[in-house]
């Protein structure tokens, strides 16, 4: 697509935002816990919102924005199951992603006002592996998973999942806590 016909598609798509309101930015919305059927199976959601550098030129969001999106949501799972962040899991330990998994299911736009679901759908020996959803308006848009290494930076090493988040997952997934 020509970058002129890509700038009146937006500008257009902007215009017609501001006709229907403001919405929500991603600084103003907070993670929830989840109790909608659309996203069942989801306890946690993140309220989102794409913005202008995700957008490529066809016009839509970013096959690489998603992983963002994904990365986003994750940060505030682990935040929201308490001391938690990719870089700091407990006991020395951060976490690092091997592989990502995406299937893009439907096109998203500027603005668009998505709903990402987040959840932990096993818990392994050394290893989280984490599922994502994200819908616009109960469409679903994309779908993912990320298998999560447990890593010790100073040793350089593959870790046990730590007690204490291995306990926090599984109580608020629902999960059996593994040996």
């Amino acid at each position: 697509m020509p970058p002129e016909v890509l700038a009146s598609a937006l500008r257009s798509r902007l215009a017609a935002q501001r006709a229907e309101g403001p919405r929500p930015t991603t600084d103003d919305q907070r993670p929830t816990t989840n109790d909608r059927s659309h996203m069942d199976g989801f306890r946690f959601t993140l309220p989102y919102s794409p913005r202008i550098q995700d957008i490529n030129y066809g016009g839509h969001v970013s096959y690489a924005a998603v992983l963002y999106y994904f990365q986003d949501a994750r940060i505030a799972y682990l935040a929201r199951l308490g001391p938690f962040s990719e870089t700091d899991v407990g006991e020395g330990c951060a976490l690092i992603i091997p592989e990502v998994h995406v299937r893009y299911r439907a096109e998203m736009f500027l603005g668009d006002p998505l709903e990402i679901g987040v959840r932990v759908r096993e818990i392994r020996r050394s290893s989280l592996t984490m599922e994502y959803r994200i819908e616009r308006e109960g469409e679903v848009a994309a779908e993912g998973e990320t298998p999560l290494v447990v890593f010790h930076y100073a040793s350089r090493s593959v870790r046990r999942v730590p007690d204490a988040l291995r306990t926090a997952v599984a109580g608020f997934e629902g999960l059996p806590v593994p040996a």
